[in-house]
């Protein structure tokens, strides 16, 4: 029987499991179990979550989490399909449940009102209607999980790059998505990989990617830029080799903002660096948000600020369920 969508250890055969590579697990500890304990239930923000996708509304002015994986113990992970909007001051719920559950997925806004969501399991695009998601296409873009993905706000695309598809095979592909239908637009570029990030800089119109791990487990720290035509590398040094990093672009500053993610060694990380499209600067503010993976972000136009919610701390359980506003100099706990 074909394992389920949280247990990676099928996306290699073999004694040497990718499931090390891809999820550093950690030791589940007394600390941690009074940790999970210490957190009631909260009907006023999201359920701590990993595996889930953000992004910013601009036509509602908001940034929107869905879905992903509430991990209540290693071995119960339930998938969920809630919908949830941010305004900078309080977290409401668009949807208790949307009926399409969804993990390594994205969330995708158009800037016209139109938010669509992309992934796993079924291999689904759709678009939300205001109560419920309209399903618009299921095809090759759309079979893959752990891709990364973003939107060129210049060319209204979609871009999608990577991932893997039944943890088989391992596209070099790209992709992209007018709002219709995806087509496939270049077969060359980049090294395949999962878990590598995008985000799209306004400034200079490309799609910047970073990291990410390949098909045989090894991290990777590589900078690449699309440009609507072709990939080419763009940086030699910065951020240590990594997956599962949160990454946006910040319009004020004109900087692409990364964070956290699991290094080498499987140690998750909490370090903040910025892009500038010729060079990688790390910031060290006086606080930051613990270490995780899978704390991804999204830049609320309307405030000026980054925001990250959730994902995977140091040990497996619990999950996270933390909010964090990013405003180019520090980082401050908003929920």
């Amino acid at each position: 029987m074909r394992p389920t969508p949280f247990d990676y250890s099928w996306l290699r055969p073999g004694p040497m499991r990718m499931v090390s590579a891809l999820v550093a697990l950690g030791i589940t500890s007394r600390a941690a179990s009074n940790e999970l304990a210490a957190q009631p239930a909260d009907t006023t923000a999201p359920a701590h979550r990993r595996h889930h996708a953000i992004a910013y509304d601009p036509a509602a002015k908001r940034v929107v989490i869905y879905g992903g994986q509430h991990l209540v113990s290693n071995a119960e992970a339930p998938m969920l399909d809630d919908l949830w909007s941010w305004d900078g001051r309080r977290w409401a719920q668009l949807a208790a449940s949307t009926g399409i559950p969804m993990i390594a997925h994205q969330l995708l806004a158009d800037g016209e009102g139109g938010l669509f969501a992309r992934g796993t399991p079924r291999g689904l695009t759709t678009r939300w209607d205001g109560g419920r998601w309209i399903i618009q296409s299921e095809d090759p873009a759309s079979r893959r999980e752990m891709s990364a993905g973003a939107y060129d706000t210049r060319r209204h695309r979609f871009t999608l790059f990577g991932g893997h598809v039944d943890g088989r095979s391992f596209p070099r592909d790209t992709w992209e998505f007018d709002g219709h239908e995806w087509s496939q637009v270049a077969t060359s570029g980049p090294p395949p990989r999962l878990g590598g990030v995008m985000a799209y800089d306004a400034k200079r119109g490309v799609i910047v990617m970073f990291g990410g791990i390949d098909p045989g487990g090894r991290k990777l720290g590589d900078t690449w830029e699309w440009n609507g035509v072709r990939w080419t590398p763009a940086a030699s040094a910065g951020p240590s080799a990594r997956f599962g990093s949160g990454m946006a672009y910040d319009v004020v500053r004109a900087e692409t903002v990364l964070f956290g993610g699991v290094d080498s060694t499987d140690r998750k990380l909490n370090d903040t660096w910025r892009w500038d499209g010729a060079t990688w600067r790390q910031a060290h503010p006086r606080e930051a948000p613990r270490p995780r993976s899978e704390g991804y972000l999204a830049y609320d136009e309307a405030r000026g600020v980054v925001v990250m919610f959730g994902g995977e701390g140091v040990q497996v359980v619990p999950t996270l369920g933390d909010t964090w506003e990013w405003n180019g100099a520090r980082w401050t706990r908003v929920r």
